[in-house]
């Protein structure tokens, strides 16, 4: 739907399975308590919200948000101000 909305095309989605999917085994035990953010630093994904949610979790996890982007300096500044930026 983003697609037709923002750029007026139509689509299929594509849902491949990712690379070496066959040798991924889910972990005995279910959750885990690791969260990984790939994205573009950048304002229009909005990585500032993931830093907010870490920030209110009350469950200790590891967190990495990996990225490259205008928002490197300040999202680590935020990280810094909201006491997560060792997690």
């Amino acid at each position: 739907d983003r697609l037709r909305t923002f750029n007026g095309l139509d689509a299929t989605p594509l849902y491949q399975p990712p690379p070496l999917a066959d040798r991924i085994k889910p972990r005995p035990g279910g959750v885990g308590t690791h969260l990984l953010c790939p994205t573009r630093l950048e304002a229009n994904k909005r990585p500032g919200l993931f830093l907010d949610a870490l920030a209110s979790m009350r469950t200790p996890v590891d967190a990495v948000l990996a990225g490259r982007g205008s928002l490197a300096d300040e999202l680590a500044a935020s990280a810094d101000r909201l006491g997560i930026r060792d997690r």
